[in-house]
C-alpha cells in the first residue's frame, strides 16, 4: 500500500457548523465525497461559503452511467499523471437516500469565471461544467457509516441532532502520494479562502490558548509594590499513563438519540442459492434469519454504539480504516496475550448481552450436535459450563 498525503485541514470547524446541505443525484454525489469530483453546477447561486454537507438522492444510480463516469474521471486525472484513490464503487458504493459527508465550498463562480480558472490552471484537472454556476468543493470528508434521511431543494439545513451524530462519524478522505513521475492534484489560488483559512487558524489558537490557560485567581488584597514576588509554582507531576485518549472514536450507529432511527430491511437476496436466509440491512448489516431476531441485533447494535464511542473504545486498527474493540481483556503486544489491563487503560467490561449471547450460543450448538442424525458423527459438544471473558468487535467501513 502506498503512503497518502497529509490530511489538509479544513478552516471550518464542528463550532460554525450550522447544518447547509445540498442533495445531489448519484453517482456525483459520491464522486464529489471522495474528491474525484471537484465542480458542481447549479442554475442558481449562493452566498455559502464553508462547511457543506453533501446528501445523495433516493433514486438509485444506472449502473452503465456509474461506469462512465468513473472511467471519465480516472482517465482526467491518469491524463496528468496524477494518482487517484479507490473509486467510490470499490469503496462504500453509492448509497442512496443518504447523508454522506462534507465538503469545504470555497467559491461559487458564473461559468465564464470557471472557464477562466481552468484556462489560467492547466495543471488543474480540466472538468468540464456547462451550468450557469459552479460551486469549487474541497477537502471532502466521508462519513464512515454514512446516515440514512431525506432531502430537499437547493442548500437546505440538517436537523440539529443528526447534525451532531453526523459530525462524530467524519473521516477525511485521503488521496495517494505521487511516486516518481507522478503530479500532485492541484487546487486554484482563492485569496478569500486564504483569508477565511487564516481568520479560522487564529479563533482556534484563541480556543486553545483559553482552554489551557490557568484559572483566575480568587481576588485579594491589593499587594504592595514593594512586596516580594511570589516563586512561580512548581510543575506538577504527570501520574503515567495520563496523556488524552488519543484513539479514533468511531460512532457506529450515529444518531443523537438512539430510538431515532432503526435497523431496516432494504432487500432480501432471491437470487443467490446457498444465501437465500440472508437478509441484507442498511449501512452493512446482516440478519440471519432464525438465528438473531431483529430486536435482539437492535439491541447489540446499541450496546456496540455507547461502548464504542466511549473512552477506550473502538481504536483504529490498520491503514484501511477497520476499527476494533477489545472487550473484558485487551491484548498485550509485548507479551503476547490476552489481559485485564493494557496499554495503560483498564480493558471495557464484557456486556452481559455477550454473555446470553455466548451461553445461547453454545447451547443451541450442543443440541444440534446430538441430534440423532449426528450421533454416528460422534461429534464432542462445546463446554457449557464455562463463561466467556472476551469479547472482539470489528467495524469493516469498506
Amino acid at each position: 500500500e502506498g503512503a497518502l498525503l497529509p490530511v489538509e485541514e479544513s478552516p471550518y470547524g464542528d463550532d460554525e457548523d450550522i447544518g447547509q446541505c445540498l442533495s445531489m443525484h448519484q453517482p456525483w454525489a459520491s464522486l464529489l465525497v471522495h474528491g474525484f469530483k471537484r465542480a458542481e453546477g447549479r442554475s442558481w447561486k449562493t452566498e455559502h461559503r464553508g462547511r457543506l454537507w453533501i446528501h445523495a438522492a433516493g433514486k438509485p444510480p444506472d449502473d452503465l452511467e456509474v461506469d462512465t463516469l468513473e472511467q471519465q474521471y480516472c482517465s482526467l486525472y491518469e491524463g496528468l499523471g496524477i494518482p487517484t484513490p479507490t473509486l467510490p464503487s470499490k469503496s462504500g458504493g453509492y448509497p442512496t437516500s443518504s447523508l454522506l459527508g462534507c465538503v469545504d465550498m470555497e467559491a461559487c463562480w458564473t461559468n465564464k469565471e470557471y472557464s477562466e480558472v481552468l484556462r489560467s490552471n492547466p495543471a488543474m484537472p480540466q472538468e468540464e461544467n456547462s451550468n450557469e454556476y459552479v460551486f469549487w468543493c474541497v477537502k471532502p470528508r466521508r462519513l464512515v457509516v454514512p446516515l440514512k434521511m431525506g432531502g430537499d431543494h437547493k442548500i437546505w439545513g440538517i436537523p440539529q441532532q443528526q447534525l451532531l451524530a453526523a459530525q462524530r462519524g467524519l473521516r477525511p478522505v485521503r488521496w495517494p502520494a505521487p511516486s516518481a513521475g507522478q503530479t500532485e492534484l492541484s487546487s486554484p489560488p482563492i485569496p478569500e479562502a486564504a483569508e477565511r483559512k487564516a481568520t479560522a487558524s487564529t479563533k482556534s489558537a484563541a480556543r486553545v490558548a483559553k482552554a489551557t490557560a490557568p484559572a483566575s485567581a480568587p481576588a485579594s488584597e491589593p499587594r504592595s509594590e514593594l512586596a516580594a514576588p511570589q516563586k512561580a509554582p512548581e510543575p506538577l507531576e504527570q501520574p503515567p499513563h495520563s496523556e488524552p485518549h488519543s484513539q479514533p472514536r468511531l460512532d457506529l450507529w450515529p444518531s443523537a438519540s438512539p430510538m431515532g432511527e432503526m435497523l431496516e430491511v432494504v432487500v432480501k437476496d432471491r437470487e443467490a442459492g446457498a444465501d437465500r436466509q440472508v437478509v441484507v440491512l442498511q449501512n452493512g448489516f446482516v440478519h440471519l434469519v432464525n438465528f438473531i431476531p431483529p430486536d435482539l441485533q437492535q439491541r447489540f447494535v446499541d450496546e456496540m454504539r455507547d461502548l464504542g464511542v466511549s473512552e477506550g473504545g473502538f481504536f483504529e486498527l490498520n491503514s484501511l480504516g477497520i476499527m476494533r474493540m477489545h472487550l473484558g481483556l485487551q491484548w498485550n503486544l509485548a507479551k503476547l496475550k490476552w489481559e485485564p489491563r493494557g496499554m495503560g487503560q483498564p480493558a471495557l467490561d464484557l456486556p452481559k448481552l455477550f454473555q446470553d449471547m455466548y451461553r445461547e450460543g453454545v447451547q443451541r450448538a450442543n443440541r444440534e450436535l446430538t441430534r440423532p442424525q449426528h450421533k454416528k458423527r460422534k461429534f464432542a459438544t462445546f463446554p457449557d459450563k464455562k463463561v466467556a471473558d472476551l469479547g472482539v468487535v470489528d467495524f469493516c467501513p469498506i
